[in-house]
Parts: structure tokens; sequence; C-alpha cells
């Protein structure tokens, strides 16, 4: 049976009341976890904190050797 790994990633947002974050950077943070056998599971958008940002998680596996 195969086993898997997980892991939560932050995505660094900006902007009040409303998500904004670069993409490229998103793309080139994804593109070097590939690299290590990360794989993306999902993203998930939490609601706005008290400070008015919202967050954003990514959430990766691999399998474990």
């Amino acid at each position: 049976m195969k086993k898997f790994e997980y892991k939560s990633v932050p995505i660094p947002t900006k902007g009040k009341f409303f998500v904004e974050f670069d993409m490229q950077q998103f793309d080139e943070q994804l593109n070097e976890l590939g690299k290590l056998g990360w794989e993306l599971v999902n993203c998930l958008q939490t609601n706005n904190n008290i400070k008015g940002y919202a967050n954003i998680y990514a959430y990766l596996k691999r399998e474990k050797i």
C-alpha cells in the first residue's frame, strides 16, 4: 500500500478585504516543491481574519519512500 506525507504551505497575500497575491511567485514556489516530489492537491482560502486579511494555503502531498 502506498503511503503519503502532506505539507501545508501559506501563500503570501496582500490587500485588505480581498485576496491579492503574486501568481508568478506562487508558480515558482510550486515548481520548486514539485522538483522535491511534492504534488499540489488543493488550495483553500480562509475567511478574513480580524485585521481584514484573508489567507490562502496550498496543500501538497508526496509518496513516502
